[in-house]
């Protein structure tokens, strides 16, 4: 069993695509194992990654030893990986799908050298969300540990029949003739 983290911060709702804990987990998920992403929100609650700050992991490393004693007696479909977030103070669990954050995030001018070459900063505060009950962000607000199966196919099926239902084969050509052209 791949067990990835526990990690500073939390992987909550759409920003888990740049996480490097549930990536790790995909990584064996993908090569067949059961997998497990385990991250823990800092004391001062903040719902997004929190280097430095004052981080208690004893009951994430509890909760993480517990499911990995029992993750074979849950009839997970394959390819799916655990994602679980510790809040700072613990008031129960619940079993949630991805939520949406709200990102404030602003692009500063650095430094620019008057030709090619320019310097921007990436910045915001904390992010928001949209608070929806059911999602990680609720619960992880409302203190309960969140546990999100995730998959790595992320085929959105209903975009299938819209792609299909259109005609793409008129596009092939004029794309092949401006290429031998």
């Amino acid at each position: 069993m791949v067990v990835s983290g526990i990690n500073h911060g939390l992987n909550l709702g759409d920003d888990i695509t740049y996480s490097g804990t549930v990536a790790a987990a995909l990584e064996g998920v993908i090569l067949g194992l059961p997998a497990l992403a385990v991250s823990q929100q800092s004391r001062t609650g903040g719902m997004g990654f929190a280097p430095g700050e004052d981080f208690d992991f004893a009951v994430a490393a509890r909760f993480a030893a517990r499911i990995v004693e029992e993750v074979e007696d849950v009839p997970l479909p394959t390819g799916t990986l655990i994602n679980v977030n510790v809040p700072a103070e613990v008031g129960g669990i619940e079993v949630v799908g991805l939520g949406k954050r709200i990102y404030r995030d602003e692009l500063q001018l650095d430094e620019d050298d008057g030709g090619s070459r320019r310097r921007y900063w990436v910045y915001g505060t904390e992010p928001g969300y949209h608070d929806v009950p059911g999602t990680d962000l609720n619960a992880l607000a409302a203190g309960k540990i969140s546990v999100t199966p995730l998959h790595y196919d992320l085929t959105a099926e209903a975009g299938l029949a819209a792609l299909r239902a259109h005609d793409l084969d008129r596009l092939l050509e004029p794309a092949t003739r401006d290429i031998l052209s």
